[in-house]
């Protein structure tokens, strides 16, 4: 839980409540891990994987529909200035 609320930037209470509800949807499973009571594997189940697929699917769309407002100019000014930022947010 504490790499998942990392990776988030939540707290590990936030983050078990949100994992809490993703299991009641019935979009993820937790799986124990015998040897070592502190680790949990996360899976997503088939209903999980099926609905990643429409999201990933409708942001794809969403996107393409933004960046045709723009040039391609445009499209690389954008492109460049974002990887500046990302390369300014790693040092």
């Amino acid at each position: 839980m504490a790499e998942i609320a990392k990776q988030l930037q939540i707290s590990k209470p936030t983050a078990t409540i949100h994992l809490d509800r993703l299991v009641e949807l019935g979009l993820v499973i937790r799986i124990n891990q015998p040897h070592d009571r502190r680790l949990v594997i996360i899976n997503l189940t088939s209903k999980g994987k099926k609905l990643l697929k429409i999201k990933l699917k409708a942001r794809k769309f969403m996107t393409k529909k933004i960046l045709n407002c723009f040039s391609q100019e445009e499209k690389e000014k954008i492109l460049a200035t974002f990887t500046n930022l990302i390369k300014k947010l790693d040092q």
